[in-house]
């Protein structure tokens, strides 16, 4: 019997840290849980290994991580600061705009006030209280199509982090004019959406809501280091060397193994090191909220158009700027190569260049090019998708 006490020990704690691994996986797709969505199971985890999961968050990435018996809310801050962060979207893939972000705003502070349940016409009049009764806020006119389908979205995204449940009605109805819908409200989760290092009334502007406190001294200037060059790589496809300040250099040299073994045991992350830089490989692909290569018009033409940007660095080493007018002009041919296969507008007027910087941009959020007034630039990790030669003659993309 004494034999095997050790052997299940160890099994115990190979268990215990997979379950934390895949709550932290889960923490970082989904830094809003309920016990209902998105993973109920996995939220039982979180729960489970709560203790554990608040200190390695803050001790390693400074995120504050709040577990109460209905929601979990991992408060992650951006490496790189205000306006750095992805965009929120709608249902159908649409990045909000300046308006749908203010109407979200105002939706909040209306239900600030709701304890059970509202209807979408009782918000929407909240909201239309609310801009009437400062000058500063663009008025909320519920009469306009283009305001009720905006006010709409940013409902749905509060909906669809919890903290809304619609119980009856038709949201699509409201917009189009003609009908309501009935949600229940969560005050608790509401209370817990926003992540900010700084009260929004105490602050001066939006980029005050974000930079962390840390006192001038080493172990604050570590701790900093430490923070940043962790969310860096969690949350970033690539982090290039060149990127890094001199700290973050330092505390990388002596600190690489230690945050890479953190990387692995509780991410599940392959993370591989190059001349360049390092990049975290999930190979779950169940962290991941941007892919590529992918499926659709704008990948496709971004992966193709990836092929010609390395060759151009080949071609002309230290000297691999492409011009927006290039660009467009080689998704032109790309375009007139695949008509049959990408959507239709890309061969009216103006296609070609809405394309070119829509995969541009999608090229950019992997940090495979760096973009700028003139053009845009190969950065290396961009070689990893070249086009080689396959057994059978063909060409295929390299995407290991």
């Amino acid at each position: 019997m004494s034999e095997a006490r050790p052997s299940l020990a160890a099994h115990l704690e190979v268990t215990a840290a997979a379950e934390r691994r895949r709550a932290a996986r889960l923490l970082l797709r989904h830094p809003f849980i309920t016990p209902e969505k998105p993973d109920a199971d996995g939220f039982a985890l979180v729960r489970r290994h709560a203790e554990a999961l608040i200190s390695f968050f803050a001790t390693q990435l400074g995120c504050r991580l709040f577990v109460e018996p209905d929601l979990a809310r991992l408060h992650k801050t951006s490496p790189f600061g205000f306006g750095s962060v992805r965009p929120l979207s709608t249902r159908s893939g649409q990045p909000f705009d300046a308006r749908r972000y203010s109407l979200l705003c105002l939706v909040l502070a209306t239900l600030e006030r709701i304890q059970s349940q509202i209807s979408l016409s009782q918000l929407a009049t909240g909201v239309q209280l609310l801009t009437a009764s400062d000058d500063g806020l663009t008025a909320f006119d519920p009469d306009r199509y283009s305001e009720r389908r905006a006010f709409v979205h940013a409902v749905q995204a509060v909906a669809d982090l919890g903290a809304l449940a619609l119980c009856d009605g038709d949201e699509e109805g409201f917009a189009r004019g003609g009908g309501d819908a009935l949600y229940d409200v969560h005050p608790r989760l509401i209370a817990q959406l926003l992540a900010a290092s700084a009260r929004p009334s105490t602050a001066d502007d939006p980029g005050s809501l974000v930079p962390d406190p840390y006192p001038d001294t080493d172990e604050g200037r570590a701790r900093r280091a430490r923070h940043s060059l962790m969310r860096r790589l969690v949350e970033e496809p690539v982090v290039y060397l060149e990127d890094l300040t001199e700290r973050e250099l330092a505390y990388l040299r002596v600190q690489r193994h230690t945050m890479i073994r953190n990387l692995e045991e509780w991410f599940g992350f392959e993370v591989e090191v190059r001349a360049e830089g390092l990049a975290c490989i999930d190979p779950g692909d169940r962290v991941t909220d941007l892919r590529f290569p992918s499926h659709g018009t704008v990948a496709h033409a971004a992966l193709l158009l990836s092929e010609h940007l390395t060759e151009r660095v080949r071609a002309h080493p230290g000297d691999g700027l492409v011009t927006r007018a290039e660009v467009a002009r080689i998704i032109e041919r790309l375009a007139a190569e695949h008509r049959k296969h990408w959507r239709a507008d890309v061969t009216q007027d103006g296609g070609p260049e809405r394309l070119a910087d829509e995969a541009t941009e999608y090229l950019s959020a992997f940090s495979l090019v760096r973009t700028n007034g003139l053009g845009i630039t190969a950065r290396p990790a961009l070689g990893r998708f070249r086009a080689i030669p396959a057994r059978d003659g063909r060409e295929e993309a390299d995407g290991s």
